[in-house]
């Protein structure tokens, strides 16, 4: 999960999706262990596929996105 929220509003969607089944990887870091301190820490996201509310054209409904994952869509059966 990459967000914008911190301390508790940030636990608080942790939480909330947790409740709904949906665990992260990591939380507002790449990978669990990643540091400040880390010499490979970089604010720069790394990731297979980003779910973004500012994207160019909207955020599709939710399932839409679930059918885009769950059945692979890649750019051309999209579009």
């Amino acid at each position: 999960l990459w967000s914008v929220r911190e301390g508790k509003l940030l636990q608080e969607a942790v939480d909330f999706c947790r409740e709904r089944g949906l665990e992260f990887y990591a939380v507002n870091s790449n990978y669990a262990e990643e540091t400040l301190e880390s010499n490979h820490y970089s604010r720069k996201l790394k990731a297979d596929l980003f779910i973004d509310d500012r994207n160019l054209g909207g955020l599709p409904e939710w399932g839409m996105i679930y059918r885009m994952i769950h059945d692979k869509w890649g750019y051309e059966d999209i579009y």
